[in-house]
């Protein structure tokens, strides 16, 4: 890797897709826009960024925004109100989910449709489409059930309340797994949009129940053949 001296140039930290963490980066170069849309009431700015990595030398595009609508609202010492806008970042190209699950290359042997939901939901998911995450997320979830001969004619909570009553999942899990289906109704009929970290805790959560249910399940099942059956009772006379 070559040597550069960035001492000349403005720098700034940001997150490098390359490495996948905010690291301080060379500025080549920014614009920053101000907008004020007097009917919606609404003002701020969006400033696009050429950066480079001072670190892995990857070079990426950001670009953050702020709005009048999201504003952060505190207090100093002495009891003022203070106000700070927040910022929303986004950079391009999308850094790769480097957490993906070990077992994801098993569950497309074990039904080749979840598999491409899962991996339709990460693609959605690293280029910040999470409404269109989250309704994957309740899609898999669909298939997941299907999978365990849940009827696919049901409703989804009934298809909760079977894989209950089946052994599948508990009481907790039913409620958790309840907020997967109820996120993905609300962004699928009502255009409700989340942020990254609500999308990665959903996420989370269907992967959870993808491996226990389905996974680890199978790769169980799988032990039987080689268990040495119990030997039989001789019977005396």
């Amino acid at each position: 890797m070559s040597m550069h001296n960035y001492n000349h140039f403005k720098t700034s930290k940001a997150h490098c897709p390359s490495c996948n963490g905010d690291r301080i980066c060379k500025v080549y170069g920014c614009k920053t826009i101000n907008f004020n849309e007097e009917e919606a009431q609404i003002h701020g700015e969006v400033t696009h960024s050429l950066l480079q990595c001072c670190g892995c030398e990857a070079m990426f595009y950001e670009v953050s925004s702020w709005n009048s609508e999201e504003i952060d609202y505190s207090y100093d010492d002495f009891g003022n109100e203070k106000c700070a806008p927040i910022y929303d970042k986004c950079i391009y190209p999308k850094p790769e989910i480097k957490n993906k699950p070990t077992w994801l290359s098993e569950i497309e042997d074990i039904d080749i449709t979840i598999f491409k939901i899962l991996n339709e939901v990460y693609i959605a998911y690293e280029n910040d489409a999470h409404t269109l995450a989250t309704v994957g997320l309740r899609t898999v979830l669909d298939r997941a059930t299907e999978i365990l001969n849940i009827d696919p004619a049901i409703t989804f909570k009934e298809k909760l309340e079977n894989l209950k009553t089946k052994g599948f999942i508990g009481g907790k899990e039913f409620d958790i797994l309840e907020v997967v289906i109820d996120a993905g109704n609300a962004a699928a009929h009502r255009g409700w949009i989340t942020r990254d970290k609500n999308v990665r805790q959903l996420l989370s959560t269907v992967e959870i129940f993808i491996e226990r249910s389905l996974v680890q399940a199978d790769s169980v099942l799988q032990l039987k053949k080689f268990i040495p059956e119990k030997p039989k009772r001789v019977k005396t006379t």
